[in-house]
């Protein structure tokens, strides 16, 4: 299992959007800020979805591991073209 969640003082600006919206047009108030994602025992699982971002950031993301006592923390760049994440 892998859960993942975005830092508590970036929730307003950016969020999960793991849905099935038909028109694929996501708001940031409908998206997730945590999320846990299961494989399937037998075979192979594609997780389809993204980020809501609002605005250019580094956004820095929590990724939980089953089996691992401490999250992995993630920076990924939305739209802040050469800037590097820390």
């Amino acid at each position: 299992m892998l859960a993942g969640s975005t830092r508590e003082e970036e929730r307003k600006g950016i969020t999960s959007a793991i849905g099935t919206r038909l028109d694929n047009l996501y708001e940031i108030a409908e998206g997730k800020s945590s999320w846990a994602l299961r494989a399937c025992k037998d075979t192979r699982t594609e997780f389809n979805g993204g980020f809501i971002v609002g605005g250019a950031k580094c956004a820095a993301l929590d990724a939980f591991v089953e089996g691992k006592n401490q999250p992995i923390r993630v920076f990924i760049p939305f739209g802040t073209g050469k800037r590097p994440c820390p």
